[in-house]
């Protein structure tokens, strides 16, 4: 998994976020908004770095919506990848949590 610091020009506003990518499917990033992901649900998602790492991406939002319900429900994006530009990208490991 990545974090994608993304300008994105999609919908009705134009603004940068933080996207932590989970995966891209049908010409979309995936991931969560990660300003709207609550502290006690960040200390679940970054102690299982390496377990979400092994999983597909329909599994990995499965997951999230079992063990992280409220970020599932606030911070869940799909982008289309051709209304984001892409600024910088950090890795994710297991070391971050």
């Amino acid at each position: 998994m990545k974090l994608l610091w993304i300008y994105y020009s999609g919908g009705k506003s134009l603004r940068y976020l933080l996207l932590l990518h989970i995966g891209s499917r049908k010409n979309k990033y995936c991931g969560l908004e990660t300003a709207l992901i609550p502290d006690q649900e960040i200390k679940i998602i970054r102690s299982s770095i390496k377990e979400l790492d092994n999983l597909s991406l329909d599994k990995k939002i499965q997951w999230i919506k079992e063990k992280c319900p409220i970020s599932f429900q606030k911070a869940y994006k799909e982008l289309f990848i051709d209304d984001s530009t892409v600024y910088r990208e950090y890795e994710m490991d297991e070391e971050m949590g």
